[in-house]
Parts: structure tokens; sequence; C-alpha cells
């Protein structure tokens, strides 16, 4: 069965799905496999992923050669942007994550869709993908691919349990029907925590606990050997509870506030495609996708055991409708991708809560409506010059309509209603080369990325500003060289970033910001990963990365940042994992990461220290009951560090830090 040969042989799959030619990139669009891109890409296999050594969340991927995940899993840095902003703003992200090709909200994620049960594999891209996947990826891409529907009946069953209150199950289902035409597959998770934050003042010993559920239902119909449609659907659900501390110590795991934070997340998407082989050389393949998200949270407005401002009442909603078409030819010299891409984005923002205007409090209701339209189309072309040579040539077209509407009611300090609109148009051109030499490939590109202008709001003065695109352009130098038993991949960038959108602090009341294109940056680095098959019962994976980020010019009236590096931009980055086959029944796995030193702020004032995680894992396979058993500790060594301290409310300080040491044990059943 397939899903058992993965779970049980790791070592040998990955040497083989490691491999640069073998490897077929699938969210760049397009037909090249690892060795003819020149793009930084990590390729992590499902066997690697779905392991209770792992997070089941974003975290997953830390420590990737230049891969940050900061506020727990609340955010993620690609060689030091983060995907919010490098001050912090998240109107439109500069980053993206697809799960199987359709775009992911901040919602979506919040609602635990980056869900690792049945997964595939995920495709890690660093530095700019604009020309390909246009909007929200100006510093890179991460796709998560599910397993398909396939002709194989298989089926599974786990349970895992550990400290901390951890319990997680999952079933899976895959079948096929009416002659092998019809085949789907169907697979549940579900995982919660207790966590181990306290808060006092409610006695509530649960107060950071997390609960999540997915559903996946994957249906393909073939119409014939090579055309087919294909329909998924995902729902995803989760309850949260809060993820800072306060007090001395931070690492008591306690709070003090009077009110409970609860949030609460639903998310569902629809996606169909139509894939058709034209010829043996042209294809086209048209996908459709709808998803919706919904948000409630609840927190203490004071962050206090006082009833000073009482509670922060906050509701989301997003929806997103895309469409494209990708017209393909492929050939012995040539490789084309042509398409068109539309979607709508829709977010709705109600945020209820008192504030201090002065010493008075004032009840405030915040109101706002995004509506953001894309249009684009899009060309890809590679030439094989030779053997040895490829040359590459793309151009994006967008354009980009935002509307934003706002009602801001604070009586008596002031009532503002505010309807606004942007256009943009963008040009995103990418040239690379490649030179391929026996069993080493040399490549170069020059390419841009952008994120879209829009409008901003100043809540304290009432007023609406627009700003514009934001461009960066970056050259990459990359080498690949794989040999019978060693892989090596490393990539040598520098980013050059103008007209750089940033918050920017008016003056020092509350709220009266604005975002500007106010600044100009910088960043360089490289990434390298090595895997080494030892043996055919072991393998090492080694991965670094080295970002450094520069404020070149970034002035305002309350400060000045000229030579200040980014927020959670760590300098280095690094991940080993060792994996050892003792026998047919019993493996091992060890995994090291670091994440080097980074500031929390773009004053460069308050720092996150050097971290180090050590998770170590085993697994059993009981053959006569088809029966694998896993048991795992995660940050071993139970290392504490302090990763985000910010200012709440009459000097009291929340303060998100490291998960303490969580072991367990899972079972899997597959019949």
């Amino acid at each position: 069965m397939k899903l058992l040969f993965l779970t049980l042989f790791p070592l040998t799959l990955q040497a083989q799905e490691s491999s640069v030619d073998t490897i077929k990139i699938e969210s760049n669009k397009e037909i090249r496999s690892l060795e003819q891109i020149t793009e930084s890409i990590s390729v992590v296999p499902g066997v690697e992923l779905d392991s209770p050594l792992q997070k089941n969340n974003i975290e997953v991927i830390n420590a990737l050669p230049n891969i940050s995940i900061n506020k727990l899993d609340g955010s993620f840095s690609i060689r030091g942007v983060n995907n919010t902003g490098v001050t912090g703003f998240a109107k439109d992200n500069v980053s993206s994550i697809l799960l199987d090709d359709i775009y992911l909200t901040d919602l979506a994620i919040k609602a635990g869709a980056f869900d690792l049960w049945d997964v595939n594999h995920i495709e890690v891209f660093r530095g700019p993908q604009s020309t390909l996947q246009g909007i929200n990826s100006l510093s890179g891409t991460i796709s998560l691919f599910k397993n398909k529907a396939s002709l194989e009946s298989e089926s599974a069953f786990k349970f895992g349990t550990g400290n901390y209150g951890s319990l997680e199950t999952g079933l899976l289902h895959n079948d096929s029907a009416f002659d092998d035409r019809f085949r789907y597959r169907i697979a549940y998770n579900r995982e919660q925590t207790d966590g181990y934050i306290e808060n006092q003042a409610t006695r509530n010993e649960k107060w950071g606990k997390r609960a999540k559920e997915n559903l996946n239902i994957d249906l393909q119909y073939f119409l014939n050997e090579k055309d087919y449609l294909r329909f998924n659907t995902k729902i995803s659900q989760a309850k949260n509870g809060g993820i800072y501390t306060q007090g001395a110590n931070p690492f008591d795991y306690k709070v003090n506030e009077d009110i409970d934070f609860l949030s609460k997340t639903n998310y569902s998407q629809q996606s169909i495609r139509y894939f058709s082989q034209l010829s043996e050389t042209l294809s086209n393949e048209i996908i459709l996708a709808h998803s919706q998200a919904a948000n409630v949270e609840m927190s203490d407005a004071d962050w206090t055991a006082t009833e000073d401002l009482g509670s922060r009442i906050e509701s989301h909603d997003d929806r997103f409708i895309s469409a494209e078409n990708l017209l393909k030819y492929n050939s012995n010299d040539h490789q084309n991708i042509l398409g068109v891409h539309t979607h709508r984005f829709y977010l709705k923002d109600n945020d209820m809560m008192t504030l201090v205007y002065g010493t008075t409090p004032i009840d405030v209701l915040q109101k706002s409506n995004k509506f953001r339209t894309v249009i684009s189309i899009f060309d890809s072309y590679t030439y094989r010059l030779s053997k040895s040579h490829n040359i590459t040539a793309g151009l994006r077209f967008e354009h980009v309509i935002n509307d934003f509407q706002m009602d801001l009611i604070a009586p008596p300090i002031r009532t503002t209603s505010i309807d606004s609109q942007s256009f943009n148009n963008v040009l995103l051109p990418k040239l690379a080369y490649t030179y391929t030499r026996e069993k080493s490939t040399y490549g170069f590109s020059v390419s841009e990325g952008y994120r879209t202008g829009g409008v901003s709001i100043n809540r304290w003065q009432g007023i609406a500003s627009q700003y514009s695109p934001e461009k960066t352009t970056n050259y990459e130098l990359s080498f690949k060289n794989t040999q019978d038993q060693v892989k090596f991949y490393a990539n040598f960038f520098y980013t050059d970033w103008n007209n750089q959108q940033v918050l920017v602090e008016q003056s020092s009341m509350p709220f009266d910001t604005a975002v500007q294109n106010s600044a100009s940056s910088e960043l360089y680095g490289a990434e390298s990963e090595i895997r080494y098959a030892a043996t055919s019962f072991q393998e090492v994976a080694w991965a670094v990365g080295y970002t450094k980020t520069r404020f070149k010019d970034f002035q305002t009236g309350m400060a000045d940042y000229n030579g200040h590096e980014f927020p959670f931009a760590p300098q280095w980055t690094g991940r080993l994992i060792h994996q050892y086959r003792i026998s047919d029944k019993w493996n091992t796995s060890v995994a090291m990461r670091y994440l080097g030193s980074s500031y929390m702020n773009a004053e460069n004032t308050r720092s996150a220290p050097d971290q180090y995680y050590l998770d170590l894992g085993s697994q059993y396979f009981w053959s006569e009951m088809a029966m694998l058993f896993d048991f795992y500790i995660k940050n071993a060594l139970n290392q504490q560090y302090q990763l985000l301290v910010s200012n709440a409310y009459n000097g009291v300080e929340d303060i998100q830090v490291s998960a303490p040491m969580e072991f367990g044990l899972r079972l899997l059943y597959t019949w």
C-alpha cells in the first residue's frame, strides 16, 4: 500500500525525491524540473512532514534556509522579509501560502488550513515569484500539496496522545470506481491540546487551549486516458486560546486577565479544474476556486485583572474567488506557458473596543470593508539553446482595483466615514539562464517583485491617503549538483527595494499612522542545502541560510531608521536532520534547528535571542498487525526563549515564549 510504504521507508524515498533530475516543480506553473530552475527552492517530502516529530502547522518549515516562523505560527519571514511587511502593515501580504494551487488568506491560516495529515509535499520558493504568481509574492511563496485521489484502494487510521492534554485522530480512505475512471480520496484530521498557559484571574488552567479539525475531499473523473475533471473541497475550523504570557518570569506560563482570550475561525475552500491534453505537446488547464472564512475573537481590552476597559471583540470575514487558464506547450527545445488570471477578494473587519483618549475611556467601533479585483495575463518561455544551455524569459501584466470603506465611530471624539478607490497597473519581467555540465547546473536570473498599492486610513485624524505599489529587483545566482549519494543546492542573491511601503507614525498620538512609500532598502545573502545518503539505511539533510537586511533610506518625523535591520529577520538559520533505519522494524530521527537573533521592531531596540531546538523521534513497525508506532520528543532540551515582547496597558507586557518540551505517542494502522 502506498501510504504504508511512504511511512515506513522515508530514507529511501527522500533520497529519490531529492534528486534534482527527477523532481518536477508544481507550484511555479512551469513545465520544468528543479535542475532547470534558478530560484532557491526547498522541496520537503510528505514523509518528513506528516510526522509527530513536526508541528502540524506552518512551524514545520521553521529554520529551512532563510525561513523563520514568528509570533509562534502567527507570521513568517522569507529572506528576512515578514509576510505582513517589514513594519507590520498587513493589508496585502508580501508573500503567500497556496494550498493545492489555491491562495490561502490570513483567516484560512488562522482556521488551521495549513494541515499536514495526508500531505504529499511542500515547495518553498525564496525570492520574487511575481511574474508567475502575481500579487502577494514579492518575497516568496509557500505551496502545500495534499495527496490526490488515486487508483489504489487504501485506508488508514491514526491516534495520538501526549502531554498537555494533546490528542489527535485521523481517518483516510482512497478508492476508485466505474472501471477506474472515477477516483476519490477522503481525509479527516482532528487535533487538540490544553496548552501550557494558565489565567490566574479566571483560574483557567487551559487558557492556551487549541483545537482544530480538517476535512479534505478529492474527486477525479477521467474523460479518457489523459483528460480529467478534478473537484476538491476543504473544510477547516479552529478554536484557539491565548499565546502570550505575563509577569516577572514569563516561563511561569501565566497571565492575569479578567476576560479569557478566545478565537474561533471557520474556513471552506472549493475548486474545480479541467485538464485537457490537446496534443502531444499542447495542454490546457482551467482552475476555478472559491473560499470563505469567518473569525470572531474576544479578549481583555486592558490585559489586566481589573475591569478598566472591559472586553475587545473583533469579527472578520473574507471571500476569495478566482479563475485561471493555463495553456502549456512542451517540446524538446521549447516550453511555454500562457496564463490568464483573475480574482476578487473581499475582507470585512469589525472591531469593538474601549480606548483611552488622554485620560478618558471612549467606546470605539471601527468597521471596514476592502475589495480587491485583479486581472492579469502572463507568459513564460524557455528555449533550449543546446543540451547544456537554457534561457527563460517571462512577463506579467497586472491590473489591480482596490476599494476601501471605513466607518470609525468614537463619540464624542470623532465619527468618520471614508470611501476611497485606487487603480494600479504593473509590468513584471523576468529573465533567467542555466548552464548544465555533467551533473552540475549553474544559473543566473533577474526578476521583479511587487506589492500592490492601496488606501491608508489614519484613524486619529480620520483621513484617507493613497500609496503606490512597491517593487524589488532581485539578482540570483544558483548552483545545483547531484551525485549518487550527495545532492547539493546553493543560491546567492541581492535584492534592491524601492518605493517601499512602511507604516509611518505621524505623531505620538495613538493610531496617528499612515502607510507611505517612504523607504528604500536592500537585502543580500545565500542558501545552501545538502542531502547525503550515507547508506540505504541512513540519510543526513543539512541546510543553512544567511540574510543581511538594511534600510537605506527611512526617516520620519518621529525616528531615523537608516541602517536598521528589518524586524523578524534572523541573519542565520540552520537545520540538520539525521534519519537512521536500524532494522526493518525500527527507525530513528534527530532534528536540530537554529535561528539566529533578530530584532522585534524596526527601531532595533528589542531583540529575540539565538534559538536552538532538538527534536527526537523513533518508529516501530509491527508488521503482523500493519501498525506503526511513533514516539517523539519536541524541544527535548526544554530550551526557553522570549520571542516577542509588546507593551499592552499600564506597564503590562505581553510576552510570547517558545513552547516547552512536548512528548507523546502516535499509532498508525493501515488496511
